[in-house]
């Protein structure tokens, strides 16, 4: 029964080294109200990798500013 916590550590850690992912800021100077309007932006859509769904418009200290998540490598 000690194995199983951490095995299921283990297995955490592994998933979240495998998916992490960053956020950038796209489209500098664009000011944005909503996420197709970022979408929209070529430089969000190279950052995000063509991937549509990881493109946002704002954030807690940006409100109008375009953002995308793109994957790492470890």
């Amino acid at each position: 029964m000690q194995l199983l916590p951490i095995l299921i550590t283990a297995l955490t850690l592994m998933t979240g080294a495998l998916a992490q992912e960053k956020w950038h800021g796209c489209a500098g100077g664009f000011f944005c109200n909503n996420n197709d309007e970022c979408r929209a932006q070529e430089d969000c859509q190279n950052t995000a990798g063509g991937n549509a769904d990881k493109i946002f418009c704002g954030g807690p200290n940006h409100p109008h500013a375009c953002f995308a998540y793109y994957p790492t490598t470890n």
